[in-house]
C-alpha cells in the first residue's frame, strides 16, 4: 500500500474506533445502532472493510444483530447534484 494510502487507511480506521467508542457509552440503553458499509475494489481485489470495522465494533463493546450484503449492478447512477460534483 503507498505511503499515502497507508496514512489515510490509519486515520480512518482510528476515526471509526472512536466513533464505535463514543456509540457505546450512549446514556440510553438497549439501543439498535444500524451501520452501513460498502467494501472497497482495488486493483488488487475487494478490501473487505465491513469484517475490519465489526471488530472494531466489538472492540467497543457492541454487538453484531444482523448482518446482509448485496451486489450494485449499476454502480454509475446519475443523481442531480446542481454543479457540485467532484471534479475529474
Amino acid at each position: 500500500m503507498p505511503p499515502a494510502r497507508r496514512a489515510a487507511a490509519t486515520t480512518y480506521f482510528a476515526l471509526m474506533e472512536r466513533h464505535f467508542t463514543e456509540m457505546a457509552h450512549w446514556p440510553e440503553t438497549r439501543r439498535r445502532y444500524a451501520f452501513v458499509v460498502g467494501n472497497s475494489q482495488t486493483l488488487v481485489g475487494v478490501v473487505p472493510l465491513h469484517d475490519a470495522l465489526v471488530r472494531l465494533a466489538a472492540g467497543a463493546g457492541l454487538g453484531l444483530e444482523r448482518a446482509f450484503g448485496y451486489r450494485i449492478r449499476r454502480h454509475y447512477m446519475k443523481f442531480p447534484r446542481r454543479g457540485r460534483a467532484a471534479s475529474s
